[in-house]
């Protein structure tokens, strides 16, 4: 009964999260990115408030959170990436906010909006919700999750921007399956992709 009530969430999740991504990639369909990132939210975000199995307090709940861990792994993640970065591609250190410090502070102010936050509910809240039924292991959800999380970063025509996107998606699904809090995720979503841009990273994400 339970395989009959969830086989049809297979091909949803392989439209969403497969197709979608690949159609934007080789461009079949001519609309912004970002557009379409904010469309799918703005839709999810509307069928998981009126589902009733969902708790809409996801939406601005801040949980408690051990601040201090989550600050030592943040220091952690931007120690490695910026010594990567540096020694690597060192013409890229530093860049973004040296060389175009105005189109970079309109990006703190618009990276949420048009970035995070419709990210953060189609690939935790959305996702978690939605799918959770068809995992029979959490770790294999949150396997599944990030390879989705990596895989739409394609769009990108590189490397680095999907597999960096597929293991800072463990973070992000961890905090979230831990706070059940949007907000929370979405701030720390936030501080780890203003990081990538002012070390230079961001070169590979635009």
């Amino acid at each position: 009964m339970i395989y009959k009530k969830t086989f049809w969430l297979w091909p949803e999740m392989v439209l969403v999260y497969l197709i979608i991504p690949l159609i934007q990639k080789f461009g079949l369909i001519d609309l912004d990115p970002m557009l379409v990132l904010v469309g799918m939210a703005l839709i999810f975000a509307f069928i998981l408030w009126i589902d009733h199995d969902f708790s809409n307090h996801r939406f601005y709940r801040w949980s408690a959170i051990n601040w201090k861990k989550h600050l030592i792994v943040f220091g952690g993640v931007t120690v490695i990436v910026s010594i990567g970065v540096y020694f690597i591609r060192e013409q890229l250190w530093l860049q973004f906010p040296t060389e175009n410090t105005r189109r970079y502070l309109l990006a703190l102010l618009l990276y949420p909006l048009v970035s995070v936050i419709p990210q953060e509910i189609i690939y935790r809240g959305y996702f978690y919700h939605r799918y959770h039924k068809l995992f029979k292991s959490e770790w294999i959800m949150i396997l599944i999750n990030s390879f989705l999380f990596g895989f739409t970063h394609i769009i990108f025509d590189n490397w680095i921007a999907p597999v960096g996107a597929f293991l800072i998606s463990f973070i992000f699904s961890f905090t979230y399956l831990k706070t059940k809090s949007l907000p929370i995720v979405v701030l720390e979503h936030y501080c780890y992709g203003i990081m990538i841009f002012t070390v230079g990273l961001g070169h590979y994400f635009k």
